[in-house]
């Protein structure tokens, strides 16, 4: 068998005192060339759904930040921090609250159950040029819910309340 002889130069003869007949070691090369092969197709297979995932997500991440600057945009004070629209934005939006600091507002915001960040973003230089102290950061992913994105508007909207606005 012409695999056989292969087999035999890559193991060599001292495998053999070691390890056992040839025919046994071939045989659990065997397995093991069929596992890889299994491993290799599966990744294949999670990166072709990944890629799928991907067509079918990032419009699902477009309707969640369209619903979320819709009802951003209804809190008196509220800035959005870049594009008003979703055309040309991530699944993310910053925004300042007037009169009140965006840790103060992420503070709260946690309290209330909703996970928002506050500071530059890895944006300092930005922040300082437009001489915005800092902002609060909502992120959006294939988990979030229109109804999470509402709770953060009335979140919004109670941290306003507290600090009197």
């Amino acid at each position: 068998m012409a695999t056989k002889g292969v087999i035999s130069q890559v193991i060599g003869s001292t495998f053999d005192e070691h390890h056992g007949t040839r025919e046994e070691d071939l045989g659990a090369l065997r397995v093991e060339l069929r596992e890889q092969a299994q491993r290799l197709v599966t990744r294949k297979l999670l990166r072709l759904q990944q890629r799928r995932a991907r067509a079918v997500v990032v419009p699902d991440e477009h309707e969640l930040v369209e619903h979320a600057l819709a009802g951003l945009a209804t809190i008196d004070g509220l800035q959005i921090i870049g594009p008003d629209t979703a055309i040309d934005r991530g699944a993310t939006i910053s925004f300042t609250l007037a009169g009140i600091h965006p840790h103060d507002v992420a503070q709260m915001l946690d309290e209330y159950g909703i996970a928002v960040r506050a500071g530059h973003h890895c944006a300092r230089p930005v922040c300082v040029r437009y001489g915005i102290p800092a902002t609060t950061r909502a992120s959006f992913g294939i988990y979030t819910t229109t109804e999470e994105i509402d709770a953060l508007v009335a979140g919004v909207e109670k941290v306003k309340e507290v600090f009197g606005g």
